[in-house]
C-alpha cells in the first residue's frame, strides 16, 4: 500500500466543516470582489457583501481554532482572526452605508 494514500496519514484525513466553510467564504468573497470591477454600477454594495462573506470566513477560522468556542485558545493564536474578522466587517458597513447614501 502506497503510505502517500495510506488513510493513517493526516494529509488525506477529513477536514472539519468550519474549513470547508471558511474555504467557500474566502472562495465566494474574492469572486465578489473579482465580479465589483465588471459591475460598476453596484460595486459599493458587491464589495460590502464580499467584506461580510470574508469576515465570515474569519469567524469559521475562529470556531474552527477555538473547537466551536470549547477550548480556550491564546490571544495571539486568534488575535488575526478577531482583529481582521472586525475589521472586515467595518469595511463592510463602510461600503454599504456608502452604497445606501448614493
Amino acid at each position: 500500500m502506497d503510505p502517500a494514500t495510506s488513510e493513517n496519514n493526516p494529509a488525506h484525513a477529513p477536514q472539519p466543516a468550519a474549513l470547508i466553510v471558511r474555504n467557500l467564504f474566502a472562495l465566494l468573497t474574492a469572486l465578489l470582489f473579482l465580479l465589483s470591477f465588471f459591475l460598476h454600477s453596484h460595486h459599493l454594495l458587491i464589495r460590502g457583501v464580499a467584506y461580510c462573506f470574508g469576515a465570515f470566513a474569519y469567524l469559521a477560522e475562529l470556531i474552527e481554532l477555538t473547537k466551536a468556542f470549547r477550548v480556550r485558545r491564546r490571544f495571539h493564536d486568534i488575535f488575526m482572526a478577531v482583529c481582521f474578522g472586525g475589521l472586515y466587517l467595518l469595511l463592510a458597513a463602510s461600503y454599504l452605508m456608502d452604497h445606501y447614501a448614493q
